[in-house]
């Protein structure tokens, strides 16, 4: 990534992270920088890193055929097979992009209230502010009819974002919100802690959407223990999982099942379901991740995906708004079911990379950075300085 948070973040990956895209405004993502200064021996640190790379690549995939299948099934061209799939990884999808994304923020909550804002806060803030206002100008003004109470429906909610994030970019939102508790948190590491986090979520899982302002609000404590458990114990997870991966495939694999088949069989939801089938999830998707980097090929091709799930997660729910609405005016074949969320996975890919490549270096410091804020706000501060008599 470039632009604002300089250097120190996703060299070895941007940021990942999920949910609607279509003719109707829903849910959309962003990507988040992490500070690379973890002492791993030199012996491992290409490896590992390349790991959390690839763990950020599956994340961004998993983001982008969710969204995918969605936006089809927004324009009547969904299919219940992708339907099933979506919902099989659901328990992967955000848990491992919040687990992988705190992994190396131990640096930025060690800093000062001031460094962490400039840095990590600030940065997760414009993003999500700029993005969110791009999205609610395309859905109020170039869409014909924005489905009732999602974005682009109220001028308001370009205040009341701040608040209840309806967009896609919650996750940078509450990604901000996780820094905040996790600089809060910082001399309260420790395992009651995290336990105490697991039981708000198992709560906040069963209870009804009506009790939140938003689903996002409720998302926010149901993956806020994938985001401190990574930030506080993810180094001993790059330790000790590399070792064993088939091992710690074939554990996170039995508990998946154990629970989705005890959520199946009990007539009421058991409190800390979600959560169960969400950590034998992460356990599953890290431990997918190091068998698939066996392969060279399949890890060059999912770090790279890893290193680039900024660019990824901030457009590609508008190249698959734009794709959708342009073929809901085609008479469509019957078979469209079967091809259009994999085409419209396959086309927001390349052309969100291909829109920061053509945004160039004015891209780089508005559109993913915060560099052009930046000297906005430097300028004007250097201006009203007295000058010296």
């Amino acid at each position: 990534m470039a632009g604002g948070v300089s250097g120190e973040a996703f060299s070895a990956g941007e940021r990942l992270s999920g949910d609607v895209y279509a003719i109707a405004p829903s849910h959309y993502r962003s990507i988040c920088r992490v500070p690379f200064s973890v002492s791993i021996p030199a012996s491992e640190r290409g490896t590992r890193i390349d790991w959390i790379d690839a763990a950020k690549g599956i994340s961004i995939l998993l983001v982008v055929f969710h969204h995918a299948h969605l936006t089809a099934a927004s324009v009547g061209h969904g299919w219940h097979v992708f339907a099933r799939f979506d919902a099989l990884f659901t328990p992967v999808r955000m848990p491992l992009f919040f687990a992988v994304s705190a992994v190396f923020a131990a640096k930025a909550v060690g800093q000062s209230w001031r460094k962490l804002f400039t840095s990590k806060l600030a940065y997760f803030l414009y993003l999500y502010g700029l993005w969110t206002t791009i999205y609610w100008a395309y859905y109020r003004y170039l869409l014909p009819e924005p489905a009732t109470g999602l974005l682009g429906t109220s001028g308001k909610q370009l205040l009341t974002m701040w608040i209840v994030p309806v967009s896609g970019q919650w996750f940078l939102w509450v990604l901000a919100i996780y820094f905040i508790l996790a600089k809060a948190l910082n001399n309260m590491k420790h395992p009651l802690t995290l336990a105490a986090f697991c039981a708000l979520a198992a709560v906040a899982e069963n209870l009804s959407r009506d009790y939140f302002a938003h689903h996002s609000h409720q998302k926010a404590l149901l993956y806020a223990p994938f985001f401190l458990g990574g930030l506080w114990y993810g180094r001993a997870a790059l330790s000790h999982l590399p070792q064993r991966p088939r091992a710690a495939f074939a554990i996170g694999a039995l508990a998946y099942a154990a629970v989705a088949i005890v959520d199946e069989i009990l007539p009421h939801d058991l409190p800390g379901t979600r959560l169960a089938l969400s950590a034998a999830g992460l356990l599953l998707g890290c431990s997918a991740t190091v068998l698939l980097c066996r392969s060279d090929t399949v890890r060059r091709s999912l770090s790279f995906f890893g290193r680039n799930t900024l660019s990824i997660y901030v457009a590609h729910g508008l190249v698959m708004t734009i794709a959708a609405s342009l073929l809901s005016w085609l008479a469509l074949p019957s078979h469209s079911p079967l091809w259009m969320t994999p085409m419209l996975g396959l086309l927001a890919g390349p052309l969100s990379l291909g829109l920061r490549k053509w945004s160039g270096e004015a891209g780089e410091r508005w559109l993913y950075g915060i560099g052009g804020i930046r000297d906005v706000f430097r300028t004007l501060r250097d201006r009203t300085q007295p000058s010296p008599a």
